[in-house]
């Protein structure tokens, strides 16, 4: 089952690809911290296939729970911890 649809905010296109943005209202919002402390994640490919340089930032803070869940779990995955966890905020 999908997720259900939420309330719709605002919705407009954008010129001049006519691509549409709606901005729908959230349950809530959810942080992943570094023992209690946020954090940011940034990313670097060295590959000189990738034409493409500096760092790219990745989300931190989600709408939905899972998203910040499954972050977390990959970082702890790959530095061998369990100090990543999920904050509600909102």
């Amino acid at each position: 089952m999908g997720r259900p649809i939420a309330p719709i905010i605002h919705r407009g296109y954008q010129p001049p690809s006519q691509s549409e943005l709606i901005v729908t209202e959230g349950p809530g919002h959810w942080v992943v911290v570094y023992q209690g402390r946020p954090i940011g994640v940034l990313s670097h490919n060295n590959s000189p296939e990738i034409l493409t340089r500096g760092m790219k930032y990745g989300k931190t803070g989600f709408t939905f729970p899972g998203h910040a869940h499954a972050l977390a779990r990959r970082l702890n995955k790959r530095f061998m911890t369990t100090d990543y966890t999920v904050i509600k905020v909102l």
